[in-house]
């Protein structure tokens, strides 16, 4: 039962929610995400007896003076106090990529930390890219 409650989460979050890791007003919450799958799935997020949290995942290119101010570093602070996985590293091109995982309200709020970044960081623009989640445990610098 619970894979049918993950694969309904991920069918969710790919297929019908393409913008849900960008901050926005129309941005889908938890209420409503639990509520979408039990009537795909029929199951209650509940019932579950929350042993299975609803996990996303989002990966990121930031782009603009990301590099050496801190920004990977700030990343996985940010990323644990929120208890996000995932990990960040620098691109030749001079982006950060970053990859979150973990509870929605949790990793929305971490890709909305990474349109600011620290605060030496000036950041332009940021490519925000859904894909299922893949179960990381902790939040590296690579």
């Amino acid at each position: 039962m619970i894979s049918i409650v993950t694969s309904n989460l991920v069918d969710l979050l790919t297929k019908e929610q393409d913008n849900f890791c960008r901050p926005s007003p129309a941005e889908v919450s938890p209420a409503d995400l639990g509520e979408a799958l039990t009537l795909r799935s029929g199951v209650d997020i509940g019932e579950r007896g929350g042993n299975v949290p609803p996990m996303v995942r989002c990966h990121l290119w930031v782009r603009g003076r990301v590099q050496g101010v801190w920004f990977r570093g700030s990343c996985q602070d940010k990323a644990h106090a929120l208890g996000v996985a995932g990990w960040a590293r620098n691109l030749p091109d001079g982006r950060v990529e970053v990859v979150a995982e973990g509870d929605p309200d949790a990793v929305s709020a971490l890709v909305e930390w990474c349109h600011q970044g620290p605060p030496l960081a000036r950041v332009t623009n940021v490519e925000v890219q859904n894909e299922p989640p893949e179960g990381i445990r902790d939040f590296d610098v690579r």
